[in-house]
């Protein structure tokens, strides 16, 4: 019977234990990818469709839906991809943990790109308080012939759990001259203490945001029919 050498069989050893390491980490990495919770942005219906509502509320109803819009007469606003920071540009939710620090969670994951996210809900969220004139804003896209874009970037979007989360963005329109428009808009919401919560926030602060546009769009229409 023919024994390894001890060199030899240290190397197995070796060999041995780091494919039982392995193997133990892609089982657990499995096990954590399976049980991620997926979450997408939804648009709040007890405030989209009303842009008198104040903008400056810090509370949300919690019963959300998606609004569907299709306002297809008027000028088409085409919105441009939307930028926002390198670290939210990944598949888990990232949470503050101070003036510094970043949380990010790996059983809490976005379902979509955020960015695209984003585009969407800011887009139906125009779109619904545009009606009045028949104006749409669709994301960017080959077949459509816009009279205006929306160019936004995202600043910050974050908060605490059992806290807020803070928005934060640039933002500009321009007509097929020029930049007819150029502004920041910021504002925050109280939310509960549950990823949920969370992600309703976003979706809160965003259709709120497109409200905004929506009044300053409004405001430009008018002053050029004149």
């Amino acid at each position: 019977m023919k024994f390894l050498p001890r060199k030899s069989y240290k190397s197995y050893k070796q060999f041995a234990l780091n494919s039982v390491a392995l193997f133990t980490f892609l089982m657990l990495s499995a096990c954590a990818t399976t049980s991620a919770k997926y979450y997408i942005l939804e648009t709040p219906a007890n405030i989209s469709g009303d842009i008198q509502k104040n903008t400056k509320s810090n509370t949300y109803n919690k019963e959300q839906i998606q609004v569907n819009n299709e306002n297809l007469d008027g000028p088409i606003i085409a919105l441009l991809p939307v930028n926002i920071p390198s670290y939210l540009g990944r598949p888990q939710l990232v949470t503050r943990t101070g003036a510094f620090g970043l949380s990010v969670n790996e059983s809490q994951r976005w379902g979509e790109d955020l960015s695209l996210g984003i585009a969407r809900i800011l887009s139906n969220s125009v779109s619904s308080n545009l009606r009045e004139v028949k104006a749409s804003s669709v994301p960017l896209r080959m077949g459509i012939s816009p009279a205006y874009t929306l160019q936004v970037e995202i600043k910050h979007l974050e908060g605490t759990l059992d806290g807020k989360v803070q928005l934060s963005s640039l933002w500009s329109l321009h007509d097929n001259e020029q930049r007819i428009w150029q502004s920041t808009y910021e504002n925050s919401v109280k939310i509960g203490n549950t990823y949920s919560d969370y992600v309703r926030a976003y979706g809160y602060l965003i259709d709120v945001f497109g409200q905004e546009i929506a009044k300053v769009f409004l405001d430009l229409h008018k002053q050029q029919k004149k």
